[in-house]
């Protein structure tokens, strides 16, 4: 009969309406919870007969519409670790679900996936949002990015393991002329991180025409230098002779003179350093080889005497204690190396004056701005021992820890995770889905790329619900609700009277 199933029609409008208030009443309840993802309602209806002569009325059913693909607004938060996605996809997550016998955290086995970005780190240094969710990411070592895993991410507070200095860079210009002895200093690092003083002094020649300074380097904490060739570094770790280009303190060979093994002299526009002792012949040498016979002296090459222009590096001699220097070549690199003992054992570094023959690194030219040294730039590369300052996130998802010593170090990478049909997700407490077969697989990828959005820093997504809209829906679920409720009277009205007609 008609008027059953007019009753029943009615009874499925209004169960569908009650559905509908349901999800009404949950999008307004998490207005304001973070990365809430509002339900909507789709209304389906069932037909049990109709044709072109009867139609019998059927039922309706509510179903869910959600809406996990539809932005919401992206507020800007003080948090420096709050992170929202501005476009496509979720963040990984694992959920905690005890501690293990170490104390450490254990992790379900399966990937969750939000879009609640309020990430504070707990007491463990894990990653956790509001709803306790611990953040995934990709381990990062050596700032290399490790795509193979996904990790959940942990912030410890350790110390920045300290960097003993290795090399120093020098610019600077030695005044011409110049006849008092120049310094500077410079804090270096030891294998244990503490900052000690390096001192460079140069020491002009005493000749008013040379263009020769000795440079000699001590360093205060370390133990004082026996003297010998070689052996344990100390205080004064040693000198060398710095010469600049066309240096006129070359003396000019002289035929039928006793030469030294190491005497240098200049010859046709060429410096020649004697390696075996005698007298020198008639003519001197020549060419640009090496084993040279010059009467009883043997010479080798060293360097064309015109190549180097004024005031530029042109040969790192004699070097004494524990400074080596490089051997001159046409633009080559001018390097001293040297080494000290803090304690620690035998510390090698290297000091960078610049090239030979190139303006740039250490220099002789006339004094600027005053009548000694002049310290463009004094560098070295050890990084002292640093402590836990503060982590950050930035755009490309890297989770920066920052020390007091002003290094920085990435430990992970925070990767976007997209889905083929995101609504198909299964949706669990805290703002958290699970893949279900229909959503298909999910693809982790860089923020930014294969159609995942973007990360915004400093910042949290809010709800996608509007108050007015949801209002608007309740008015319409109210008054759907009440016109089924008058067929319901209606009909029962009806199936009285029916019933009367016995009477």
């Amino acid at each position: 009969m008609s008027l059953y199933s007019s009753m029943n029609t009615a009874l499925s409008g209004m169960n569908a309406q009650s559905r509908a208030l349901g999800h009404i009443s949950d999008n307004v309840a998490n207005s304001q919870t973070v990365g809430f993802k509002r339900t909507d309602t789709n209304f389906v209806s069932y037909i049990s007969e109709s044709n072109s002569e009867v139609h019998r009325p059927g039922t309706v059913l509510a179903r869910p519409d959600f809406t996990n693909l539809v932005q919401g607004t992206i507020e800007q938060v003080e948090n420096p670790l709050a992170m929202a996605i501005s476009g496509q996809g979720f963040f990984s997550a694992a959920l905690p679900v005890g501690t293990n016998t170490n104390g450490s955290k254990n992790f379900d086995t399966r990937t969750f996936y939000t879009r609640a970005g309020d990430f504070n780190r707990d007491r463990e240094g894990y990653m956790v949002n509001g709803s306790g969710y611990v953040l995934q990411g990709w381990p990062v070592t050596g700032n290399v990015v490790d795509k193979t895993q996904l990790v959940p991410i942990q912030v410890k507070e350790d110390v920045f393991t300290p960097t003993p200095t290795q090399a120093l860079t020098f610019t600077g210009n030695l005044p011409a002329g110049g006849t008092t002895n120049q310094s500077t200093s410079i804090q270096v690092i030891d294998s244990l991180g503490r900052s000690r003083a390096l001192t460079l002094t140069f020491a002009p020649s005493t000749s008013t025409t040379d263009n020769t300074w000795k440079l000699s380097i001590v360093a205060p904490a370390a133990a004082t230098y026996t003297g010998a060739p070689v052996g344990t570094p100390t205080g004064t770790l040693g000198s060398i002779d710095i010469l600049f280009g066309k240096d006129v303190a070359e003396t000019a060979w002289a035929a039928t003179t006793a030469y030294a093994v190491g005497a240098q002299i200049r010859n046709g526009g060429n410096i020649y350093v004697a390696t075996t002792a005698g007298t020198s012949g008639a003519t001197g040498p020549t060419g640009t080889g090496t084993g040279i016979p010059d009467g009883g002296v043997v010479w080798n090459f060293v360097r064309d005497w015109d190549s180097n222009p004024d005031g530029t590096l042109a040969d790192l001699r004699g070097g004494l204690g524990t400074l080596t220097g490089t051997s001159p070549t046409t633009s080559g690199p001018a390097t001293v190396t040297f080494q000290a003992d803090f304690g620690q054992g035998l510390q090698p570094m290297t000091l960078n004056l610049g090239s030979f023959g190139v303006s740039g690194g250490l220099t002789q030219f006339a004094a600027t701005g005053g009548s000694g040294l002049s310290v463009n730039s004094f560098e070295q590369d050890g990084i002292p021992i640093g402590a836990f300052s503060s982590v950050s996130t930035q755009k490309n998802g890297d989770i920066r820890i920052n020390y007091d010593n002003g290094q920085s170090r990435i430990v992970a990478r925070v990767p976007v995770t997209v889905f083929k049909d995101a609504d198909k997700l299964q949706h669990l407490d805290g703002q958290a889905f699970l893949r279900t077969t229909e959503s298909g697989e999910a693809r982790i990828v860089e923020a930014g790329e294969d159609g995942a959005g973007l990360l915004s820093t400093r910042a949290i997504e809010r709800s996608n619900v509007d108050i007015a809209t949801e209002f608007s829906k309740l008015i319409l679920a109210q008054r759907a609700y009440s016109a089924n409720t008058r067929i319901v009277t209606t009909v029962d009205e009806l199936l009285q009277e029916t019933l009367n007609m016995r009477r």
